[in-house]
């Protein structure tokens, strides 16, 4: 095998591990992480995607330097500049959207508190989320559960006046993990906790008298979870696509080889080996004719005699 095909097999195989580590980071750490994944739902898969595409490039690369194929080695070129070019392109975009949306966070609860109207979608889906659930903790405790701490000691019961159960909520998952890490309470605003769970780094649990303590607002801790979460994220993302880049020198430049060129001695020696070839040649063929005429002078002597 060449070494211009070593490199792309090397290269190919870096690609490979690139891809495999990006589909088990997707599936692994961004698939897990609560906030990620219920603030920016499509990272996740588009990183995950982008992982087969780098595995797939992987295998072209592969069968081009195998077989000396240039078109599977074109489409592993293009293949592995989308995979890199894609890495720093989705986390850009995740970094923007994660900034936005604490943005958006910070102005509909901050400053635009009395007027629910001009709150993003977002806001206004989590702030819904959270009265219903409130409203279903009240109901439970006014309607037979009256010691209930949380939630979840209410069962069938924590249904709001619309009759929805908190376990329905998109948004119950989320609102659970805000309130175990950040030991916030409300959203917007500082209201209730809604599961009983204490105060992070505290050994008092949540009881009859402390259930009612209002707690500060959950959206702060959403907004720098979110960015801490998405910075992360987009570090590994760039980190595992950017070192294939390196790889396409490799493919570039078997791509583009120009075919060998010889040396101007390489012809002048060429020359003499077939000059004396050719004399070698006519000597032989001198020699073979002056042997037979000697044949042939011997053999008529016999006849004569």
């Amino acid at each position: 095998m060449k070494a211009q095909h070593c490199c792309v097999v090397v290269s190919a195989s870096g690609g490979l591990l690139s891809g495999l580590g990006l589909i088990v980071t997707a599936r692994r750490l961004f698939a897990a992480d609560l906030v990620l994944r219920s603030m920016e739902p499509h990272f996740a898969p588009m990183v995950l995607m982008l992982g087969v595409v780098g595995c797939a490039s992987a295998c072209l690369g592969w069968a081009g330097a195998c077989f000396t194929n240039r078109l599977a080695l074109c489409v592993h070129c293009v293949c592995t500049s989308f995979f890199s070019i894609g890495g720093f392109l989705l986390s850009a975009d995740l970094l923007a959207k994660a900034s936005s949306c604490a943005k958006e966070l910070g102005d509909s609860c901050v400053e635009y508190a009395g007027a629910p109207a001009v709150w993003s979608a977002q806001t206004r889906s989590l702030q819904r989320s959270y009265n219903s659930m409130a409203q279903a903790l009240e109901n439970c405790r006014r309607n037979g559960r009256p010691a209930a701490l949380g939630l979840f000691g209410c069962g069938q019961l924590a249904r709001d006046n619309d009759g929805r159960w908190f376990m329905e909520d998109p948004w119950r998952e989320l609102f659970f993990h805000l309130e175990q890490q950040g030991g916030c309470g409300g959203f917007c605003t500082g209201d209730l906790p809604l599961f009983a769970l204490p105060q992070p780094g505290s050994s008092t649990p949540v009881d009859q008298s402390s259930k009612r303590h209002v707690r500060a607002p959950c959206f702060q801790f959403l907004a720098e979870t979110l960015q801490a979460s998405a910075s992360r994220a987009a570090l590994l993302t760039v980190l595992l696509s950017s070192p294939v880049l390196l790889a396409l020198c490799g493919v570039v430049y078997s791509i583009c080889l120009p075919p060998p060129r010889r040396r101007p001695d390489h012809y002048q020696q060429t020359a003499q080996c077939e000059g004396a070839a050719y004399i070698e040649e006519e000597e032989s063929e001198r020699l073979l004719d002056s042997q037979a005429s000697s044949h042939s002078g011997s053999s008529e002597e016999l006849m004569l005699s």
